[in-house]
């Protein structure tokens, strides 16, 4: 029969597992000292095969007996006390507790908790998800900023990556939201840029989905987002940007019936009309002059109302021959609009120099009528002679309730005479053939436009005797 003897000395086995353990218990000790948060991420990996061994060594000690037993019932202990005590302290415990807060909507308690694990454990392995938690959580707790900081960094750090959908839609909503606090509180300026990293966001997302629902959402909502941030650049009196956004929206959604269209042309021409002014003050005439006539190539069907105040300011020191100098520039490149306006604007402040700009007014007026609608003028039939060789006399007798003004151009010259309501004018012209036109100061009336011949020693009659509008589009002349 076997008979059980007690064996004082351990095998080289049992040596070899006390040696190894307490060169671990060493390292660790090392480890905690250089890394708490290396420390805590290792310690279950290493506590868990310890106290399995020192389990299966101190059952086999026991059954022999030998002296060094306890010396593995004792590893046994202080590893499973280590386990649990990582399960309480250290980094895991944190994040768990973190999540928790998470779940629970207590996002304050866990950022405090996730922050806590970054500051205390920086390089342990939930270090990583912390800071990509951290980012949600100060997402869900509205603190915009905070959480782009926060996803920033993960982003350096490849933690998360800008492939990702959600992240790119979490960048654009917080930004969104960020700038409409920033605009409550009246900083316009990080207001009108955060709208426009949302919707550059939107437009990689449209043009990197562009057959998914999310592509569609982004396309309805970026127009809204840069009209949003041109006006916060506008409220900064950033008329450079503002005029860049607010024409980036009018190029890219040409929909005169979408919601923000006519918001941005009523914004663009603001925006205009206040840089000529600032460039008008700083004596930057011909800048300023130039960046106001702008507002000729919006897209608007009704005639632009300017306040006078703003006109005077802009235009009342610009030098002469700026302003002719300007408008002849663009009378010969076809643009009539605002050549149209410069020269009449140039005939307010001069008026002495009629001579100089009646040509082209008239030139242009006749071209920009030809274009539009009008109504045909009918020469009045010739009246008695007149002895003025080589002259014809004309009256243009206004019986309207409108000032006109009329427009000839021919043997004469160009010629600009403004007739008052219920007035006459009387002129004696070269004889010849004139291209006519008559303007009345209502835009329920169209103008009049044609052909007059005037023969030499002839008076003729032009009346024009229109009540109202109502009365039609008849000429009476």
């Amino acid at each position: 029969m076997y008979k059980y003897t007690d064996k004082n000395k351990l095998g080289p086995g049992s040596i070899f597992f006390i040696i190894l353990f307490t060169t671990s218990a060493i390292g660790l000790g090392v480890l905690l000292y250089l890394d708490k948060g290396k420390f805590w991420d290792i310690l279950p990996y290493i506590s868990i095969p310890v106290m399995v061994l020192s389990l299966i060594l101190a059952v086999f000690n026991l059954v022999r007996r030998t002296a060094g037993r306890f010396i593995f019932i004792f590893f046994f202990i202080i590893s499973a006390i280590i386990l649990v005590l990582s399960g309480i302290f250290g980094p895991f415990a944190l994040k768990r507790r973190a999540e928790q807060h998470f779940e629970d909507s207590k996002y304050g308690q866990s950022i405090e908790l996730y922050e806590k694990l970054l500051t205390e454990y920086p390089n342990s392995s939930h270090a990583p998800e912390a800071l990509s938690k951290i980012a949600l959580a100060y997402y869900k707790n509205q603190d915009y900023a905070e959480s782009l900081n926060s996803y920033k960094k993960a982003l350096e750090l490849k933690i998360v990556s800008w492939d990702d959908l959600e992240i790119k839609k979490i960048f654009s909503e917080s930004h969104f939201l960020l700038a409409g606090q920033y605009a409550a509180e009246k900083n316009y300026l990080p207001a009108a840029e955060n709208y426009l990293k949302s919707a550059d966001i939107l437009k990689e997302i449209k043009e990197g989905l562009p057959d998914t629902n999310e592509a569609f959402i982004a396309e309805y909502r970026i127009p809204g987002y840069l009209a949003k941030a041109g006006e916060n650049y506008i409220k900064d009196n950033d008329y450079d940007n503002a005029i860049n956004i607010l024409e980036r929206l009018l190029d890219n959604y040409p929909d005169p019936a979408g919601e923000f269209y006519n918001q941005a042309i009523s914004m663009l021409l603001g925006a205009y009309i206040e840089k000529s002014i600032l460039l008008s003050g700083n004596l930057q005439y011909s800048e300023a002059v130039t960046e106001f006539i702008r507002i000729f190539s919006l897209p608007v069907e009704e005639d632009i109302s300017i306040p006078r105040y703003k006109k005077e300011t802009i235009f009342r020191n610009v030098p002469a021959g700026t302003l002719k100098s300007i408008a002849r520039d663009r009378y010969g490149s076809g643009d009539l609009v605002p050549a149209l306006f410069l020269f009449q604007t140039f005939l307010e402040y001069y008026p002495d120099s009629i001579n100089e700009v009646a040509g082209y007014i008239v030139d242009i007026k006749m071209k920009i009528i030809t274009e539009e609608r009008y109504s045909t003028y009918i020469q009045s039939d010739p009246g008695k002679w007149v002895g003025i060789p080589g002259m014809s006399r004309v009256f243009f007798e206004n019986q309207t309730t409108f000032d006109i003004n009329i427009y000839l151009k021919g043997p004469a010259g160009s010629l600009i005479i403004e007739v008052p309501a219920d007035s006459f004018y009387e002129v004696d012209l070269k004889f010849g053939e004139y291209d006519i036109l008559a303007e009345l100061e209502s835009t329920e009336i169209l103008p009049y436009f044609g052909k007059v011949l005037y023969d030499e020693n002839r008076q003729y009659r032009e009346v024009f005797s229109l009540k109202s509008p109502e009365d039609g589009e008849e000429n009476q002349g």
